[in-house]
């Protein structure tokens, strides 16, 4: 059995311009397997075999954040982050019983996501 090739690469924070900070992660494999089945739940063939695999997935997110210092012992951080920022299909899950209209179907992506967050750092 082949495995699934995976890379994640984060490259730690990048310094900005006015004390700001970029985090970068990207991610990468080449798709896990999934044991289909039939209607009374059991292995369709060789479960978890290389015939059966998820898409490749590939996810590029990114967090931009400032630190604003109250006093000396709290600081808020404010950020941005962008996920799937390419808006890839990234399959959750798979319609893996053969009894099913839908079998081998891939479903349940995450979009391209924005999202604010705060934080107090103490």
């Amino acid at each position: 059995m082949i495995s699934a090739g995976t890379w994640e690469i984060s490259l730690l924070l990048f310094p900005l311009p006015w004390k700001m900070q970029l985090d970068p992660i990207v991610e990468y494999h080449t798709g896990f397997t999934y044991a289909p089945v039939n209607a009374a739940r059991n292995y369709v063939g060789v479960p978890y075999s290389d015939r059966f695999r998820y898409p490749k997935f590939f996810s590029a997110d990114t967090r931009l954040s400032k630190d604003v210092k109250v006093n000396d012992k709290y600081s808020l951080r404010f950020s941005l982050s962008v996920l799937n920022m390419t808006n890839h299909f990234n399959a959750l899950d798979v319609h893996a019983n053969t009894g099913d209209p839908q079998y081998g179907l891939f479903f349940g992506n995450y979009q391209r996501l924005f999202r604010g967050d705060f934080d107090v750092l103490f």
